[in-house]
């Protein structure tokens, strides 16, 4: 059998084809004769199938082939291909017939993956391994490393001998790793073996082993720790250990170090089998030193699509009476909560309704003053859709079932509420410019007897609702360059509810509502089951929309709403007719713009009607004025409860890679800052420092920071 198809080089004849311009016949003259009885040279090999040639391809400016040593020598502007590798040296000696040789001078090994010279390399190119001395270069796409012996073990392995390792590519690297053996791929992980870490070619710290992902996929290792200080609870260590269970299921186990209040042991369990069914479980413990209490916390959530419009949602919200969250919280909203929440609901969708199987628990926090417990367990829902009818009139109702307790009410005794709410639209226009849509329905309440006691258990309370559109006028305004334009659209609209007034003194108020506190508009669709209020009540609208009409610059014209302005103006019929209030009821005005694309407004005020005193506003402003930065305004403010606060952010990027944000809540009224915070975010080729600054008015200040070095 020729030599030629026992080996996968393709011989003399494919760098004849490839190096057609290269003075070949003088260069083969070059070659040793041999030695007497040595079989001639063979003949000319045919060509190569397409197969081999894709394999194996060596190109020189000369070649010597050796048969009796089954030996090829190439010289000068070397390169080997093999698949989607190539090796480049000034030499190359090769034996034939295990395919393994030694290159040297200006060697260079590329792969997809990775980019290495060196002075010298020894390569089996059948097995795809191969060993470089005083090797350099780029590693799995991220790391450059340097090594006295860099060893190929496999297709996606590299054995790293007295090295180095980063992920920077400045000539003084900000950080390395420096081990007398590291290992970069195996089983897409980077393996230290006594590493010492520097920075700026300063020596830091020494490990024993260090071990971490390399981070082109979701892969088990030490995410970056995270260091911090707290007034309330000293030093702060944290780490923790992410574990890559399945391509849907992963876990994080780790702990928080607190100098002052000891060790915080958390774990976190997550899965997520399709884009609509997810969960996860999570725990918290730690023995509080400086209380000497137990704080714990158990969550789990779900959601999950069944199939045949079937979709469930639940959460288990289980915690120690002092609440480790509140203890230990970081920003204002887990500071202020009150109660904790657990509920599950089962929810059957059809083409013209639904049905919810659901149960809820809801528990208040001790520590914030409050013990009161309520509980929906089960509750029942069936909705139907609003449905034509004979006639133009629609058809839609709302009914359910609830097996109700809580502690400030009968004692937690459990007490059980059946609701009926059917009802009939019928739209009208008349004329064809003005739309009337009139609603009437009866809310029917049922209570248990026994629970309730003698009297009244049962509540009819009629609902009427009808609302008048129209005529809409439109007005529009040309501008400067032809195309442009300004669209004003109004449309008035009357709106009136009439509710009559049924006593609930002996209905238990589940569902309450604090009306100096929480404003409910009689018009709202929104509605409190066991405290249906009485309305007579009538609003008047003027909805003015603005839009703005442009030509691009292909020609075609663009339109979009720049502004927003909503006026309405209330009549409490049935306060002036009692005697015991006036008839014109507050003023609301809304107003949102976005006349440049860069900044944007909107706000909601609410005026008294006589005094013209502002009762509620709430406005937000925000500022792009270039990429990265940004700047926006919150600011709230009721009457009754006397309250206002201001809460502002400011986001910048002034430098490459670098973004700050800072965060203030001011009480105007009490003039006071109740928390501020700053977040410094920064990132080269090579590492990622996130670092947090917060302090809350009850004087807890928490500094926190972690480095990512594996942020490509």
């Amino acid at each position: 059998m020729p030599i030629c198809s026992r080996v996968w080089i393709v011989c003399l004849c494919v760098w004849l084809m490839s190096h057609a311009s290269l003075p070949s016949p003088r260069a083969e003259t070059n070659a040793p004769t041999p030695p007497a009885g040595t079989p001639s040279a063979p003949a000319p090999c045919p060509a190569a199938p397409p197969e081999e040639r894709q394999q194996v391809i060596l190109q020189a400016e000369t070649l010597e082939y050796f048969q009796q040593e089954k030996r090829v020598v190439a010289t000068g502007n070397v390169t080997v291909t093999y698949s989607d590798k190539r090796l480049l040296a000034d030499q190359l000696e090769l034996h034939t017939d295990t395919n393994t040789g030694t290159a040297w001078g200006h060697v260079r090994l590329l792969s997809p993956d990775d980019d290495l010279t060196a002075s010298r390399i020894e390569f089996d190119l059948n097995a795809e391994r191969g060993v470089l001395y005083d090797g350099a270069g780029k590693a799995s796409r991220v790391y450059h490393i340097v090594g006295q012996r860099i060893a190929r073990l496999g297709p996606r392995t590299l054995e790293v001998r007295r090295g180095r390792v980063t992920t920077c590519s400045s000539a003084v690297p900000e950080w390395e790793f420096r081990a007398p053996e590291a290992q970069i791929g195996l089983r897409d992980y980077v393996t230290l073996q006594q590493p010492t870490f520097w920075i700026k070619g300063i020596p830091v710290f020494y490990l024993p082993y260090f071990i971490f992902p390399i981070k082109d996929k979701r892969t088990t290792g030490f995410l970056p720790p995270r260091f911090g200080t707290s007034q309330r609870f000293g030093a702060l260590f944290g780490e923790k250990f992410f574990w890559a269970i399945t391509d849907w299921m992963d876990a994080t186990l780790g702990a928080d170090y607190l100098s002052k209040a000891g060790l915080k042991p958390e774990a976190e369990w997550r899965y997520a089998i399709d884009p609509a069914s997810d969960g996860q479980l999570s725990s918290a413990f730690v023995h509080d030193q400086t209380t000497g209490q137990d704080l714990w916390r158990v969550l789990l959530q779900q959601r999950q699509d069944f199939g045949w419009g079937i979709r469930g949602v639940s959460q288990i919200d289980v915690r120690s009476e002092s609440d480790i969250v509140q203890r230990f919280a970081l920003t204002l909203l887990e500071e202020s909560a009150i109660r904790t929440a657990s509920y599950g609901a089962l929810t059957k969708l059809y083409p013209n309704g639904g049905v919810t199987v659901a149960g809820a628990l809801y528990k208040g926090f001790p520590t914030n003053g409050t013990t009161e417990q309520f509980g929906a367990l089960p509750s029942v829902r069936f909705s139907q859709f609003p449905t034509a009818l004979p006639g133009g009139l629609q058809f839609a109702l709302d009914t359910s079932y609830a097996r109700l307790s809580t502690t400030h009410i009968l004692n937690n005794t459990p007490v059980q509420r059946v609701e009926f709410f059917p009802r009939l639209t019928l739209p009208l226009a008349v004329p064809p410019w003005l739309g009337l849509t009139v609603t009437g329905g009866v809310h029917e309440t049922l209570y248990d007897h026994h629970s309730t006691g003698t009297g009244e258990v049962a509540r009819q309370v009629p609902d009427l609702l009808a609302v008048l559109e129209g005529p809409a006028l439109r007005r529009r305004y040309n501008g400067i360059v032809a195309g442009q334009a300004l669209i004003h659209v109004m449309a008035p609209q009357i709106a009136y509810r009439y509710v009559p007034l049924v006593r609930q003194e002996n209905i238990p108020p589940f569902e309450t509502l604090n009306e100096a506190v929480h404003f409910l508009d009689p018009l709202d669709n929104f509605t409190l089951i066991d405290r249906i209020n009485a309305a007579n009540y009538a609003k008047v609208s003027f909805i003015n929309r603005f839009y703005a009409q442009a030509v691009e610059s292909a020609g075609a014209r663009s339109v979009r709403e720049v502004a927003q302005l909503i006026l309405s103006q209330g009549l409490d019929i049935r306060q002036a007719t009692e005697g015991s209030g006036q008839l014109v009821g507050p003023l609301d005005m809304a107003l949102e713009l976005r006349l440049w694309p860069r900044w944007w407004l909107d706000s909601v005020l609410r005026l008294a009607p006589t005094t013209g005193a502002v009762q509620e506003v709430l406005w937000r402003a925000g500022l792009t004025p270039w990429p990265g930065w940004a700047l926006s305004v919150t600011s709230s403010q009721r009457q009754n409860p006397d309250n206002r606060y201001l809460l502002g952010t400011v986001h910048i990027a002034p430098l490459t890679g670098l973004q700050l944000t800072y965060t203030v809540r001011y009480d105007v009224r009490r003039e006071d800052v109740r928390a501020h915070a700053v977040v410094v975010h920064y990132q080269t080729e090579c590492y990622r420092v996130d670092l947090s600054f917060s302090t809350q008015k009850t004087g807890n200040t928490t500094f926190l920071i972690q480095v990512n070095i594996l942020s490509l």
